[in-house]
C-alpha cells in the first residue's frame, strides 16, 4: 500500500476518488475556523472565491465531545468537522473498506468571502468531492 503524508506528517492511507461534482456536507465548526480558511485562500479582493485543494479527513478518537468525530484539515489546518451523524456514516464507510481509523484525503473546494454591501465578507465553507454519505 502506497502511503502518503499530510503537512502535519501524518499517514494518509487512502484517497477517495473524485466524483463529478462536490457535495455540500452540513459540517460543524466552520463558523470557528474562518480564520483558517483566511489564510488559507488569502487575498481574493471583493469577489467570492473558488479554491480547490486537498482535504485529509482524520478520525478523532480521543475528541472530547464525540469519540467518532471526524475532523477536516487543509494544508494542516482545521476547517471544520462531520456532523455526528454523517462522521458515524463515514466511519462505517471506513470500516467497509478496511480503512477503520485511518486517515484518507479527497479533492475539495473551498468557497465564499464575498465582500457584502456592509463591508463585511461572507462566510467561508468547504465542499468535498466524496460521495453522500
Amino acid at each position: 500500500m502506497l502511503v502518503k503524508y499530510n503537512l502535519n506528517h501524518q499517514a494518509v492511507t487512502y484517497y477517495w476518488k473524485p466524483i463529478s461534482r462536490y457535495q455540500q456536507f452540513q459540517l460543524v465548526g466552520e463558523f470557528y475556523y474562518q480564520s483558517a480558511f483566511k489564510k488559507l485562500v488569502e487575498n481574493h479582493g471583493n469577489r467570492g472565491v473558488y479554491f480547490e485543494c486537498l482535504a485529509t479527513l482524520i478520525p478523532e478518537n480521543t475528541n472530547a465531545f464525540d469519540s467518532q468525530a471526524i475532523r477536516i484539515d487543509i494544508k494542516g489546518m482545521t476547517v471544520g468537522y462531520f456532523n455526528r451523524n454523517d462522521a458515524r456514516k463515514f466511519r462505517v464507510r471506513l470500516n467497509t473498506n478496511k480503512l477503520a481509523g485511518q486517515i484518507t484525503s479527497c479533492n475539495a473546494v473551498i468557497e465564499g468571502g464575498r465582500l457584502l454591501n456592509d463591508g463585511r465578507r461572507s462566510n467561508y465553507g468547504v465542499s468535498l468531492a466524496i460521495n453522500q454519505l
